[in-house]
């Protein structure tokens, strides 16, 4: 092979569904990605099981199945935590794979990284890099605060604030009724907070219609005077962490008021910092200052219960933003790779994939709005590639995939209550209080002197097994493999009371997941499947599972030198081969350790001696490091 691409743009969407795409192109929907489509190869490539988004992005660009880099859910579990203990899979120092970039940073080639996730704390020495802690791990890291939802009526996930007649506000402008008033406390740490003022006034007589928001009572400190659907412009604040004094950012929008004020609805996004989410750290004034400050959780999962517009605008925010904020990046830095991703789809799917799906709507006019919201989101994506691919010339190798699909769902098993049943799970609380909790996502206590089993993530069970585990009951050797036997029986048993199906598809033990790729401590002694129409959007699921106008598939776009053009891609690939893939393009070496094999039909002339000759290129490296090691001890 002679035609070979000198950089690379990969474009991460999480949980984009290969049916949906493809369908939207043939509608003229998505213009860009049907462009990328025309130009290269285009398919549905399998997801490692569980199909969850931490693991599979750092499948992506190690070219490792779970067992090895060990990031085996949403969440990890390390042996010798409690049962019920949540670690962030979406950390670097759980991976003990080599990611692309790195191996692309041996051979002197420099990365961009724009919120790839499982890429904090970061690894890369010479490139750039915004974010990449992972949808729901933020907090771990850069957060200050999560986004708020204020209402004057109390209401589930919103803080209650109380109106009362405005007094002593200097330059108020007049009010056709009597002006209103509330505090608005939006951050508070150890009993210091951030407050601001709210003014409500009639402005024509005909009811309220207008807020104030004000740093004090008087005007000259205010934010913004919204009307509803208005945003209030950025607020720049310090705030007391744990972590010291940090600035950040935040802004409000009015999304509901009625005219007797009997109703009103406050949202704030998520306070993030304006330094430390960025390598190097200068990075992030240079972006904030061109093009305005970062959101990295875009209203999820408080405000789809609440207003979608607001959802669908932040989500558009994101997306303009990273796409802006990439073009400055390799428009004024060296680069050779760029890595991106945007969780949109993924947050969009769980609030209306099963409401658009006529396999599982239940009222037309609500699907009808469900499909437009979805549209609306896979449309911000195709934009948002759009401007990324302005950077990408005739030498650039261009790949757009995601982690997993998604798919509408029928119902969740409730597990908890099944090896409750069994006999294998108890509870601390009575009944009705815990049946409350559960419906309510709130805590619950398990009683562990008498708890043999314990689900974790998306499809483990663990035994409580003495030795192992902190609160340990079940005995090693002849009981625990009883319990195991009670946790497949009790599973494979249960049949969804509406349909009278069975509802797991797989159920094994662990030695036996290793043809899933899955082995090591991060797994449960109990591994299970759900049918395609069970179970969350994605992630309890086999990867080939197809189920009304979704999928679990991936999808997989690829263009540039070196690769076939308007291909459909036939065979059945895996994530774990999309980085040694564009290594092979890239004539780089392959991270260390990589399982996954070159996509060789979807490119034009493949050399078929390049694995050959790159694993003989890597032994040479390591024998080179292992030289270099020799000397270093020699010379102490």
């Amino acid at each position: 092979m002679t035609e070979r691409p000198k950089k690379m743009i990969l474009i991460g969407v999480d949980a984009a569904v290969p049916e949906i795409i493809e369908l939207w192109i043939k509608k003229g929907k998505l213009p860009h990605l049907a462009r990328l489509m025309e130009k290269g190869v285009f398919g549905k490539i399998l997801p490692p099981f569980p199909p969850v988004t931490a693991p599979n992005w750092a499948s992506i660009v190690t070219g490792n199945w779970m067992g090895t880099h060990g990031i085996t859910g949403y969440f990890v579990h390390h042996a010798g935590d409690p049962l019920n203990k949540i670690r962030t899979g979406f950390d670097t120092r759980e991976c003990n794979s080599e990611f692309l970039w790195d191996a692309a940073e041996r051979v002197g080639m420099k990365s961009i990284l724009m919120k790839y996730p499982v890429s904090w704390p970061p690894t890369i020495k010479e490139g750039i890099q915004v974010d990449g802690c992972g949808p729901n791990s933020c907090d771990e890291f850069h957060e200050i605060s999560d986004e708020n939802i204020f209402s004057v009526k109390i209401e589930p996930l919103a803080t209650n604030i109380k109106l009362t007649p405005a007094k002593n506000w200097v330059d108020a402008p007049k009010s056709k009724s009597t002006p209103l008033e509330a505090k608005v406390s939006y951050y508070t740490y150890r009993g210091k907070g951030k407050v601001l003022r709210m003014l409500i006034i009639d402005s024509h007589g005909s009811g309220y219609d207008k807020v104030i928001l004000s740093k004090s009572k008087e005007l000259k400190e205010n934010i913004g005077t919204l009307t509803v659907g208005e945003w209030s412009s950025w607020l720049f604040e310090n705030f007391e962490t744990a972590d010291g004094v940090r600035e950040g950012t935040v802004r409000f929008k009015l999304f509901s008021l009625e005219k007797d004020a009997s109703e009103l609805r406050l949202y704030a996004t998520q306070i993030f910092p304006t330094q430390g989410f960025t390598y190097p750290d200068h990075i992030a004034s240079e972006l904030i200052k061109k093009i305005g400050p970062f959101v990295q959780r875009p209203g999820w999962p408080k405000i789809p219960l609440f207003d979608d517009e607001i959802f669908l605008e932040q989500i558009e925010y994101q997306n303009t933003w990273m796409a802006e904020a990439s073009c400055h990046l390799m428009e004024n830095y060296d680069w050779q790779l760029y890595f991106m991703q945007t969780h949109c789809c993924d947050y969009a799917q769980h609030r209306y994939l099963s409401k658009a799906d006529p396999v599982t709507c239940c009222d037309p006019q609500s699907a009808k709005t469900a499909m437009t919201n979805l549209e609306r989101v896979y449309k911000s994506v195709d934009n948002m590639t759009g401007k990324i691919l302005t950077q990408a010339d005739e030498d650039t190798l261009v790949v757009l995939v995601s982690d997993h699909g998604a798919k509408a769902s029928i119902g969740q098993p409730p597990l908890l209550n099944i090896l409750e049943k069994a006999g294998l799970l108890v509870f601390k609380e009575e009944p009705a209080t815990r049946e409350l909790r559960i419906a309510t996502m709130g805590t619950f206590q398990i009683d562990w002197k008498k708890t043999k089993a314990y689900p974790r993530d998306a499809a483990y069970i663990y035994v409580n097994l003495r030795g192992r585990d902190p609160d340990g009951i079940v005995e090693p050797g002849r009981e625990y493999e009883e319990v195991r036997e009670r946790i497949i029986e009790a599973l494979c048993d249960y049949k969804d009371p509406k349909t009278g199906h069975r509802v797991f598809s797989l159920v094994l033990r662990k030695e036996d997941t290793k043809v899933l790729g899955l082995y090591g401590d991060g797994v449960g002694d109990v591994v299970f499947a759900l049918r395609v129409e069970y179970g969350h959007e994605h992630g309890q699921q086999l990867p080939p599972g197809n189920y009304g106008i979704g999928s679990i598939s991936s999808v997989f776009m690829m263009s540039g030198p070196g690769v076939k053009k308007n291909y459909q891609m036939q065979s059945h690939r895996w994530l774990t081969d999309v980085a040694p893939t564009i290594s092979y393009l890239l004539d780089i070496p392959v991270p260390k350790d990589t399982e996954g094999g070159v996509m060789y039909d979807a490119l034009i002339d493949p050399d078929m001696s390049w694995k050959e000759k790159t694993d003989i290129r890597i032994e040479r490296d390591k024998w080179k490091e292992a030289y270099e090691a020799m000397e270093r001890i020699t010379h102490i």
